[in-house]
């Protein structure tokens, strides 16, 4: 939970998702193997920010052929 802390602190949140996936499946593991009962991961969801996606440039089709030129 500290370690997920401080990703969300630093706005990291796509590498928060990224290790709390990795947290659950270690989880997983540990019940198939008999050395837990339950997987609190998916609960820790809601915990933390989430991931916010950026869209990148694009160019429009009236640009298209002065591209094409470079």
């Amino acid at each position: 939970m500290e370690t997920l802390s401080k990703l969300d602190e630093c706005g990291a949140t796509e590498r928060l998702c990224k290790v709390r996936q990795r947290c659950g499946e270690v989880w997983k593991y540990a019940i198939v193997t008999g050395w837990a009962e339950y997987n609190p991961a998916p609960d820790l969801a809601s915990a933390f920010s989430p991931h916010k996606k950026e869209h990148y440039a694009f160019l429009s089709v009236a640009e298209l052929p002065d591209f094409s030129h470079l």
